[in-house]
């Protein structure tokens, strides 16, 4: 499983270049052929930075999940653990 800190690293990378480019772009006088290979890379940024996002996403996504299975089984062990607690304390008072 990808460390969802090293996507977000990945994805600020990007955005930093995907800048780069951009500030390149508009400083710079550009042919017409320059100006379609950068639109271009900005394309394959863009979808790059879009698949990031997207396994950030689900990276949050399943943490999430597993987080929450984990609070419900320590929710039900806790449960459990009173009322087996509640009856002991019932055959002490009877005895």
């Amino acid at each position: 499983m990808v460390d969802p800190l090293f996507i977000l690293i990945g994805f600020l990378a990007l955005i930093g270049w995907a800048g780069a480019i951009f500030l390149y772009i508009k400083t710079n006088k550009v042919d017409q052929g320059q100006s379609s290979e950068i639109r271009d890379l900005e394309r394959r940024l863009t979808d790059l930075l879009i698949n990031q996002m997207k396994e950030v996403k689900n990276s949050q996504i399943k943490s999430s999940e597993s987080f929450h299975g984990q609070i419900k089984s320590f929710t039900e062990q806790t449960t459990h653990l009173r009322e087996d607690l509640k009856q002991i304390h019932k055959k002490v008072e009877s005895v």
